[in-house]
Protein backbone atom coordinates (compact mmCIF):
# COMPACT_ATOMS: atom_id res chain seq x y z
CA UNK A 1 0.00 0.00 0.00
CA UNK A 2 2.76 2.47 0.98
CA UNK A 3 4.28 1.66 -2.91
CA UNK A 4 1.34 2.67 -4.47
CA UNK A 5 0.92 5.92 -2.19
CA UNK A 6 4.09 6.71 -3.06
CA UNK A 7 3.31 6.38 -6.91
CA UNK A 8 0.51 8.68 -6.64
CA UNK A 9 2.04 11.40 -5.34
CA UNK A 10 4.98 11.24 -7.16
CA UNK A 11 3.34 11.46 -10.47
CA UNK A 12 1.07 13.80 -8.96
CA UNK A 13 3.58 15.86 -8.32
CA UNK A 14 5.10 15.16 -11.57
CA UNK A 15 2.08 16.38 -13.52
CA UNK A 16 1.75 19.59 -11.20
CA UNK A 17 5.35 20.42 -11.75
CA UNK A 18 3.97 19.87 -15.73
CA UNK A 19 1.01 21.75 -15.35
CA UNK A 20 3.14 25.02 -13.93
CA UNK A 21 3.51 28.32 -17.06
CA UNK A 22 7.17 29.50 -17.13
CA UNK A 23 7.87 32.43 -19.15
CA UNK A 24 8.28 32.48 -22.55
CA UNK A 25 12.45 32.63 -21.71
CA UNK A 26 12.50 29.57 -19.19
CA UNK A 27 10.16 27.78 -21.15
CA UNK A 28 12.37 25.77 -23.80
CA UNK A 29 14.91 25.00 -20.45
CA UNK A 30 11.33 22.57 -19.05
CA UNK A 31 12.84 19.31 -17.05
CA UNK A 32 10.51 16.56 -18.28
CA UNK A 33 9.11 16.21 -14.81
CA UNK A 34 6.69 13.12 -15.58
CA UNK A 35 9.08 11.00 -17.78
CA UNK A 36 11.67 11.25 -15.30
CA UNK A 37 9.40 9.86 -11.98
CA UNK A 38 8.15 6.88 -14.48
CA UNK A 39 11.86 6.41 -14.97
CA UNK A 40 12.85 6.00 -11.93
CA UNK A 41 9.66 3.74 -10.80
CA UNK A 42 10.85 1.81 -14.36
CA UNK A 43 13.94 1.91 -13.16
CA UNK A 44 13.98 0.95 -9.63
CA UNK A 45 10.90 -1.49 -9.63
CA UNK A 46 11.32 -4.78 -11.13
CA UNK A 47 7.73 -6.10 -11.56
CA UNK A 48 5.61 -3.22 -9.77
CA UNK A 49 5.79 -0.52 -12.47
CA UNK A 50 5.31 -2.19 -16.15
CA UNK A 51 5.49 -0.95 -19.76
CA UNK A 52 1.35 -0.31 -19.02
CA UNK A 53 1.41 1.97 -16.14
CA UNK A 54 4.03 4.14 -18.04
CA UNK A 55 1.65 4.13 -20.55
CA UNK A 56 -1.05 5.35 -18.35
CA UNK A 57 0.76 7.93 -16.84
CA UNK A 58 1.62 8.73 -20.85
CA UNK A 59 -1.94 9.15 -21.68
CA UNK A 60 -2.54 10.93 -18.41
CA UNK A 61 -0.47 13.69 -19.07
CA UNK A 62 -1.73 13.78 -22.92
CA UNK A 63 -5.07 14.53 -21.38
CA UNK A 64 -3.74 17.11 -18.31
CA UNK A 65 -1.54 19.17 -20.75
CA UNK A 66 -4.33 18.84 -23.94
CA UNK A 67 -2.10 17.34 -26.19
CA UNK A 68 -2.67 15.07 -29.29
CA UNK A 69 -4.21 11.63 -27.33
CA UNK A 70 -1.23 9.08 -27.55
CA UNK A 71 1.77 10.80 -27.95
CA UNK A 72 3.30 10.79 -24.42
CA UNK A 73 1.82 7.69 -24.21
CA UNK A 74 3.55 5.79 -26.65
CA UNK A 75 7.01 7.64 -25.42
CA UNK A 76 6.29 6.13 -22.36
CA UNK A 77 5.86 2.87 -23.36
CA UNK A 78 8.71 2.64 -25.31
CA UNK A 79 10.68 4.45 -22.89
CA UNK A 80 9.43 1.64 -20.70
CA UNK A 81 10.52 -1.13 -22.76
CA UNK A 82 13.92 0.05 -23.18
CA UNK A 83 14.14 0.56 -19.52
CA UNK A 84 13.16 -3.06 -18.58
CA UNK A 85 14.89 -4.50 -21.51
CA UNK A 86 18.54 -3.38 -20.08
CA UNK A 87 17.83 -2.92 -16.43
CA UNK A 88 20.70 -5.20 -15.61
CA UNK A 89 22.78 -2.90 -17.68
CA UNK A 90 21.66 0.25 -16.28
CA UNK A 91 22.19 -1.32 -12.50
CA UNK A 92 25.84 -1.28 -13.22
CA UNK A 93 25.95 2.46 -14.12
CA UNK A 94 26.63 5.36 -12.21
CA UNK A 95 23.81 8.15 -11.49
CA UNK A 96 25.50 10.33 -13.89
CA UNK A 97 26.22 7.40 -16.01
CA UNK A 98 22.43 6.80 -16.26
CA UNK A 99 21.50 10.73 -16.37
CA UNK A 100 23.49 10.31 -19.68
CA UNK A 101 21.44 6.94 -20.71
CA UNK A 102 18.35 9.09 -19.87
CA UNK A 103 19.04 11.90 -22.20
CA UNK A 104 18.30 9.97 -25.17
CA UNK A 105 15.08 9.26 -23.76
CA UNK A 106 14.30 13.06 -23.54
CA UNK A 107 15.23 12.99 -27.07
CA UNK A 108 13.35 10.95 -27.97
CA UNK A 109 9.73 12.41 -26.31
CA UNK A 110 10.56 15.78 -28.07
CA UNK A 111 10.87 14.01 -31.30
CA UNK A 112 7.85 11.97 -31.56
CA UNK A 113 6.11 15.20 -30.51
CA UNK A 114 7.60 17.07 -33.47
CA UNK A 115 7.23 14.18 -35.82
CA UNK A 116 3.40 13.73 -34.83
CA UNK A 117 2.28 17.04 -34.81
CA UNK A 118 3.95 17.68 -37.99
CA UNK A 119 1.91 15.12 -39.18
CA UNK A 120 -1.29 16.61 -38.03
CA UNK A 121 -0.29 19.76 -39.95
CA UNK A 122 0.07 21.48 -36.97
CA UNK A 123 3.56 22.55 -37.87
CA UNK A 124 6.25 24.37 -35.79
CA UNK A 125 9.26 26.04 -37.22
CA UNK A 126 12.29 24.16 -35.64
CA UNK A 127 14.33 25.93 -32.67
CA UNK A 128 17.28 24.46 -31.17
CA UNK A 129 16.17 25.83 -27.99
CA UNK A 130 13.50 22.58 -27.69
CA UNK A 131 16.56 20.42 -26.61
CA UNK A 132 17.34 22.78 -23.67
CA UNK A 133 14.79 20.77 -21.73
CA UNK A 134 17.25 17.61 -22.41
CA UNK A 135 20.11 19.12 -20.69
CA UNK A 136 17.74 20.78 -17.85
CA UNK A 137 16.52 17.08 -17.32
CA UNK A 138 19.49 15.63 -17.69
CA UNK A 139 21.01 17.78 -15.44
CA UNK A 140 18.36 17.58 -12.64
CA UNK A 141 18.23 13.71 -13.08
CA UNK A 142 20.24 13.01 -10.00
CA UNK A 143 18.28 15.11 -7.84
CA UNK A 144 14.71 14.05 -8.56
CA UNK A 145 16.15 10.04 -8.23
CA UNK A 146 17.65 11.04 -4.70
CA UNK A 147 14.30 12.05 -3.70
CA UNK A 148 12.41 9.74 -5.07
CA UNK A 149 15.00 7.34 -3.65
CA UNK A 150 14.71 8.69 0.02
CA UNK A 151 11.32 8.92 -0.08
CA UNK A 152 11.30 5.29 -0.53
CA UNK A 153 13.63 4.56 2.19
CA UNK A 154 11.65 6.68 4.39
CA UNK A 155 8.51 4.34 3.64
CA UNK A 156 10.42 1.08 3.84
CA UNK A 157 9.25 0.29 0.41
CA UNK A 158 11.75 -2.42 -1.27
CA UNK A 159 13.48 -1.57 -4.67
CA UNK A 160 15.14 -3.51 -7.12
Amino acid sequence: MRYYIALFISILLGLTLELISLSNYLEPFRPHFLLMIVLFWLYSTKKQFSIGSAWAVGILMDIALIYPLGINGLTFAITAYITKRNNKWLSRLSITEISAAFAGFYILQIVLSLVINNMMGQTTGFNFWVFGSVVSSTLLWPLVYTLLYELCYILKITSR
